[in-house]
């Protein structure tokens, strides 16, 4: 990243091109998913550590060429709910990842840079964008450790995110699968049982709310939705 602007044929060009871009960056606020080091990983016969290394390296690179140009703020979706269902290894080697290339290799103390770790909500307030909303699955809020309290998570959720959501994803979760944790499957064919929380939600609060059925299969979706529309019928 930081070099991209040398691949440029003409220097001259290069530098106004680089003029150019400071101001078309100032004031500018950038938003960036950091996703697929696992399958870059896989796909080059590596373990997916090495991925999320390779991803770390990146971020440093288009960390420094945005304050190069005097970006004001850039926002990386690196780590989500769903990312502690990993193996613990991996989990222990992002976070790692995160102390090595955000507290060190950032050197943000020397550089007149902040870094603030954000939830959901701050991340909403603070862009302040109606084009940036919540996409609600949740059985990805669950692992073995709350599940049992998938009640308590879905309120508290509702209650902190509910006004942004667009979309809702209804599944289901098995209890364990070979990792021994939770897997996906379609919606009353695993352990959920109660979507009364998510669906009154939806009829009482966001009734025109997009909502798709994830994890079926042509042999169930039509039980599935009916499952979930008989539950809706009752709230």
């Amino acid at each position: 990243m930081k070099g991209a602007r040398h691949f440029l044929p003409d220097e001259t060009y290069s530098e106004k091109s680089m003029e150019d871009s400071k101001d078309f960056a100032k004031g500018l606020s950038i938003g960036i998913i950091m996703d697929g080091n696992g399958r870059w990983a896989k796909s080059r016969g590596l373990p997916r550590t090495a991925g999320h290394k390779k991803g770390a390296q990146v971020f440093q690179d288009i960390a420094d060429y945005c304050d190069e140009l005097g970006v004001e703020s850039v926002y990386f979706y690196a780590f989500s709910t769903e990312n502690w269902k990993r193996p613990a290894e991996e989990v222990g080697a992002i976070m790692r990842l995160f102390g090595e290339y955000l507290l060190k290799g950032f050197d943000y103390k020397n550089r007149n840079i902040r870094i603030k770790f954000m939830g959901a909500r701050t991340v909403l307030d603070e862009i302040g964008s109606p084009n940036l909303q919540i996409l609600l699955d949740p059985v990805n809020l669950l692992n073995m450790e709350n599940v049992d309290q998938r009640e308590e998570v879905f309120a508290e959720t509702i209650e902190l995110l509910g006004k942004d959501v667009a979309m809702i994803h209804f599944k289901d979760f098995l209890r364990q699968d070979a990792d021994g944790q939770l897997a996906a499957t379609g919606a009353g064919q695993g352990g959920m049982g109660d979507y009364r929380t998510i669906l009154r939600f939806a009829k009482e609060q966001k009734p025109y709310v997009f909502a798709t059925l994830e994890n079926t299969t042509p042999e169930n979706a039509v039980q599935c939705l009916q499952y979930l529309q008989k539950q809706y019928d009752e709230c």
